[in-house]
């Protein structure tokens, strides 16, 4: 077929127009399982055309693990003539997340379920993209509509965030003098070992991901292995398959009140929309805190604590604390990471040193 000819020049324009519209065609037999693509369908799948032979085999490779059931579900119905449209998430030989509606256009011959279906394939990641972003508005709306207090304010608020972007852990970090510290955890129920790890974890300003969030008062993107925990936490993360994180400092003026990271399942695309949703989620978000500064202050010590606190000021070790107090090593442990935790220190001697600058000690 010549390049000028009538059929080669339709076929190019097909071609121009489905890149346009992120669109690929598809036509498929469900009795021999025959697949056929169109050269855009290969490259919404991050592939050269015809670098690899289509089937329904491969797809299922690259269907999201998440999706897994609904696809085969979806695909029946699809077949027996009861939907007309799959949508379903892929994820690249990269790692990259697309989202994807298959729409079924004809049958030949109508009405007969082994018919060969044809039909088209749009990638909807842009369009996706934009109804997070408005959820995750209304999200935040929501929960500073309904703000009462730090503690249930604050998890309203991880909890809808993390639902709107489909993220399972998120965390609300506050400083202390010269740490953050995880002052509120969120989760789907199913990562108490990270929460451990990350109530346990105290990064400084200028370190880390969430350091660099803070010293920079923009969000930070970050995927996988480019996470910096200590050891605890990343092998914590390793177990609960994460690969991305986001950083979103919540930031008035240009002071950095708390730091709202995300972690996912999923690699974080750092598009130009996902930033600007965050850089104005973090804005509202600071402007709502800087209101609200007593929330930020640590809270103050228990009487146990600070008794603990005046006995590890005075020299004792953790052995003569537990006697002293009447509790054993082990309470006496909880109850100083407790305190670290509380006041945004890593250990003892910073804990009696901003006690004593505090004024709760003497």
């Amino acid at each position: 077929m010549r390049a000028g000819d009538p059929q080669s020049r339709r076929l190019a324009l097909l071609d121009h127009t489905e890149q346009a519209g992120s669109i690929g065609s598809w036509e498929w037999s469900p009795q021999t399982a025959e697949l056929r693509w169109s050269d855009n369908l290969f490259r919404l799948f991050g592939l050269t055309p015809n670098a690899t032979r289509p089937s329904l085999d491969y797809v299922r490779t690259r269907v999201h693990p998440a999706d897994h059931a609904q696809f085969e579900t979806t695909l029946t119905r699809m077949v027996a003539g009861q939907v007309s449209a799959l949508e379903y998430r892929i994820v690249s030989a990269r790692g990259v997340v697309r989202h994807l509606r298959a729409t079924v256009g004809q049958r030949d011959p109508p009405g007969d379920d082994s018919a060969r279906l044809s039909g088209a394939v749009q990638d909807v990641t842009s369009q996706r993209g934009l109804a997070l972003g408005l959820a995750a508005h209304v999200a935040v709306s929501t929960a500073l509509e309904h703000w009462e207090d730090f503690a249930s304010g604050g998890e309203r608020l991880l909890a809808g965030l993390a639902s709107a972007i489909d993220v399972p852990f998120g965390t609300l970090w506050t400083p202390g003098p010269r740490y953050l510290t995880a002052r509120l955890v969120w989760h789907d129920g199913s990562q108490a070992a990270l929460e451990t790890a990350t109530r346990a974890w105290h990064p400084g300003r200028g370190v880390s991901l969430l350091g660099r969030a803070w010293m920079g008062r923009e969000p930070v993107i970050r995927n996988h292995p480019s996470l910096v925990a200590p050891p605890a936490r990343d092998v914590a993360m390793r177990a609960a398959g994460i690969t991305g994180a986001i950083a979103l400092p919540a930031v008035d003026a240009d002071e950095t009140l708390a730091i709202l990271e995300f972690l996912s399942v999923d690699r974080v695309e750092p598009s130009e929309h996902l930033l600007s949703t965050l850089h104005g989620i973090g804005h509202a978000v600071g402007y709502f805190l800087a209101r609200r500064r007593c929330d930020l202050k640590p809270a103050v010590l228990t009487p146990c604590e600070l008794g603990i606190l005046r006995l590890a000021a005075s020299g004792r070790s953790t052995a003569d604390i537990a006697i002293e107090m009447g509790i054993s090593p082990s309470t006496v442990k909880r109850h100083l990471e407790d305190t670290y935790a509380r006041l945004g220190v890593a250990h003892r001697t910073e804990a009696v040193a901003q006690a004593i600058r505090s004024g709760l000690i003497t």
